[in-house]
């Protein structure tokens, strides 16, 4: 009967440590965070650069209007957080990146790869070029249908262009996670399973736009430019407005 008690005993004791390690496991990068980030730009940097947004503007008043084709991700420079998810949940699985050419432009506009996926060397017929900083996609001359793999990411949008009209281009941002989105029709960018109370660092990107620029927050320290850093809580969706403005 005593060895009964001390085998029942021994086993609670076990299956308490067990769950004590997971627990301590989970704290160690709890990622149920949430955070959305608005992106409204200043009405008279919408026809700066290749987007074309029609603006209702009051006369004499500065509009700010929500837009979209905002890269929002987290920063290379984020090499623990990054290592951390690159080993769990945070990578999806490689695809194929698309592009198409018509009369005016390189389509989609503005799209997100991650390392391993396969890009196209052309756009139906039309041969395309990629302004690189840290991968070479050159070699041999390429045929309709060749793809290749970004061996490292990009820490800002690759220029996509068409190598017989320079003026169309599109982007693309390469990165190797799955934190990276782009600002919906209203704006916004949405992240969720985010790491709670863990310094992480977020980036924008908006290569379109040929004015010089600012950025402003209530909630962010952009100081730093187009990057800033913040600690999510845990809870509902942490709301951030972001302002870009041109630069006085």
């Amino acid at each position: 009967m005593r060895m009964r008690v001390c085998v029942y005993a021994v086993a609670c004791l076990l299956a308490a440590v067990s769950q004590n390690l997971v627990a301590a496991k989970d704290d160690a990068l709890r990622t149920t965070g949430a955070v959305d980030f608005v992106v409204l730009i200043d009405e008279s940097l919408l026809n700066s650069g290749q987007p074309k947004v029609p603006v209702e503007n009051r006369k004499g008043e500065r509009v700010l209007v929500p837009y979209k084709d905002v890269f929002v991700y987290l920063d290379g420079r984020n090499p623990h957080v990054v290592k951390d998810w690159a080993k769990t949940f945070r990578r999806r699985k490689p695809r194929d990146i698309e592009f198409k050419a018509t009369d005016e432009a390189i389509v989609p506009f503005v799209a997100l790869s991650q390392v391993g996926d396969d890009v196209p060397m052309f756009a139906g017929d039309v041969p395309l070029g990629f302004v690189t900083v840290s991968n070479s996609p050159l070699g041999a001359a390429a045929r309709p249908g060749d793809t290749f793999r970004f061996s490292k990411t990009e820490l800002l949008p690759v220029e996509v262009c068409d190598v017989l009209r320079r003026h169309r281009s599109a982007w693309l941002l390469v990165v190797d996670h799955d934190v990276a989105t782009l600002t919906d029709n209203e704006g916004v960018a949405h992240f969720q399973d985010m790491p709670i109370d863990l310094e992480v660092t977020i980036r924008l990107a908006f290569p379109w736009l040929e004015k010089d620029v600012r950025l402003e927050s209530s909630t962010l320290d952009f100081s730093k430019g187009v990057r800033v850093g913040l600690k999510i809580p845990e809870g509902p969706p942490i709301r951030h407005e972001i302002h870009i403005l041109p630069r006085d």
